[in-house]
């Protein structure tokens, strides 16, 4: 263990500390100025042991970060000149299809890559880079073998920079071609300057060599063409990691054409036999996930939800490559997963009891400090933490779209508030389905509890900005990642948790709580942002906030709040 040193331990309140600087040449891979850790203990000689053992892991973590080759600069250009070429090949495929004067509406598609480009040079002023960028730029580190550097490093950030600057320059070329103006397509930006964007498609009745490329390049495309405009980050995120599993299982350098249901079947009976987040485990640490399945003997495997997930991942996959005759016809279609799915991660709604434990623990009536929720105290921050939950049982939102809430996404329409749910890229807001999209009414229990006087003290601060400033993305892109993991760390200190219930149990309670008031069943469709399949639903427009307004007025609990 690294020798004791007392300038190492702090002491604050009453509470010790590990606190330590980071050199300044390895501030930015870090991303921070200092390392400072609670030793969770008051005792001193507890807290001088502990201080040692974190010197111990912080000086091994040091030499580990100083032997990491550096990013330089040349190579972040490489990677988005990479990116760039990647992305006009694409993009001469779209341009391709405008031979047929039915396939596009230039004048439309022109307008649409205008506004794609002031939203996009925008970003770039600004240096505000959304969840696609991000997870695009974490893509292409993944692919020279960097996949821990810090997404608030200035390479990072350089590297998402250069990333947005190639993507207004391919929106510009493409929108030229399309106007038919070749001579303007030579790319401007410096970044990318002396790059061919004009790679034409085959003459029409020309033979054409079928393709022979390699699983990996296939999986590539596919990713790149349904991520920036299809694919929430989540989305994006599940299908990065299961098309690498299915590369990895048949073979990345193999070729496409020899795809076959065998492929399927191998995926599929991994799949059935990996452990729980085995990525995450140190016992499975550069093992393949062959190895990783026949070393594994617990009983515990993928939750059956997951494994159908990662499947339908696959299975979308190749049918893309069918639609886009890469295949003459999708491999393993008959193949099934084999085990049954339906409602297998499906969440109970939190009972009266759990409900009122909630509410009147510490995090909502007086905790001890910011950082110590589940214990009393007299602190009372009302942050993310002390809202978010109320918002999700008192309007029914699912997490995801709570947490990415606008200031500006708290609105007034003829005397009514509302939550305008959204999708905004630029802003980094995803929507899980096209009929999420809609107009949730505040509650007045919202109202009464002072949510307005937080709305309002956002908006001062920043009037455009993040209604829950401090929630930040998880490791998939997804501003729901770390606070659903925060929550449910809460509910097991406060012991309400249970396996069934999670922060998606508020938005059964909240249904059921439209159900019992009588509320019509296209209503609560409406405020839950489902889709109504019904005929009559075709017909006309959504039902407004004033009309959900008296249907939210009806929800209820039996609360002491």
């Amino acid at each position: 263990m690294a020798k004791f040193r007392a300038r190492y331990l702090h002491k604050r309140g009453e509470i010790y500390y590990f606190r330590i600087a980071i050199p300044k040449a390895l501030r930015q891979r870090f991303g921070r100025q200092e390392i400072k850790v609670s030793l969770q203990t008051r005792d001193f000689r507890a807290a001088k042991l502990r201080c040692g053992w974190c010197a111990a892991v912080y000086e091994q973590l040091l030499e580990k970060v100083e032997g990491m080759p550096g990013i330089t600069r040349e190579k972040l250009n490489e990677l988005v000149k990479k990116h760039f070429e990647q992305r006009s090949v694409l993009a001469n495929e779209f341009v391709s299809f405008a031979d047929d004067p039915t396939a596009y509406d230039v004048e439309h598609e022109v307008s649409l890559a205008e506004r794609d480009i002031a939203s996009q040079r925008e970003g770039i002023a600004k240096r505000q880079y959304d969840a696609s960028t991000r997870a695009k730029a974490r893509e292409l580190l993944g692919s020279i073998g960097v996949d821990k550097l810090n997404d608030k490093s200035e390479e990072f950030e350089a590297l998402c920079h250069g990333i947005l600057r190639a993507e207004a320059e391919l929106t510009r070329i493409y929108a030229e071609k399309l106007q038919g103006r070749y001579d303007c397509i030579l790319p401007r930006d410096p970044i990318v300057a002396g790059m061919v964007t004009d790679e034409l498609p085959p003459v029409p009745g020309e033979t054409v060599e079928p393709s022979n490329d390699p699983v990996a390049v296939l999986a590539n495309r596919y990713y790149e063409f349904k991520a920036p405009h299809v694919w929430a980050s989540k989305t994006a995120v599940e299908n990065r990691r299961a098309l690498d599993w299915f590369c990895e299982v048949a073979g990345p350098d193999r070729d496409g054409r020899t795809l076959s249901t065998g492929d399927v079947k191998a995926f599929r009976d991994i799949l059935l036999k990996l452990p729980p987040n085995h990525a995450k485990l140190k016992e499975f640490a550069g093992m393949t996930l062959a190895s990783v399945a026949k070393k594994y003997t617990g009983e515990s495997t993928l939750s059956a939800s997951s494994a159908q997930k990662y499947f339908a991942n696959i299975r979308a996959f190749l049918k893309w490559l069918v639609d886009e005759e890469y295949l003459d016809k999708m491999p393993g279609s008959k193949i099934k997963l084999g085990i049954p799915v339906h409602n297998q991660g499906a969440r109970h709604p939190f009972s009266k009891a759990q409900l009122q434990a909630i509410f009147a623990s510490p995090q909502f009536t007086g905790h001890a400090s910011p950082a110590q929720r589940s214990k009393k105290g007299t602190f009372l921050v009302q942050d993310a933490k002390f809202w978010v939950p109320f918002i999700g049982l008192y309007s029914g939102m699912r997490l995801g779209e709570i947490v990415q809430l606008l200031t500006t996404d708290v609105k007034e329409d003829d005397g009514t508030l509302y939550f305008d749910v959204s999708k905004d890229e630029v802003a980094g807001k995803s929507l899980k389905t096209a009929s999420s999209v809609r107009k949730v009414p505040v509650h007045p229990t919202l109202v009464d509890i002072g949510f307005l006087k937080h709305v309002e003290i956002r908006r001062g601060k920043s009037p455009n900005g993040r209604l829950f400033e401090e929630v930040q993305p998880g490791k998939n892109g997804s501003y729901s990642h770390n606070f659903s993991k925060w929550f449910s760390r809460y509910l097991k200190q406060v012991n309400v948790k249970t396996p069934k219930i999670s922060f998606h149990s508020y938005r059964h309670n909240f249904k059921d709580a439209l159900v019992i008031a009588g509320v019509e069943d296209s209503h609560i469709k409406a405020l839950l942002g489902h889709a109504d399949l019904s005929v009559t639903a075709g017909y006309g427009s959504k039902l407004p906030p004033q009309v959900l307004k008296k249907d939210i007025e009806k929800v209820s609990y039996v609360l002491e709040l």
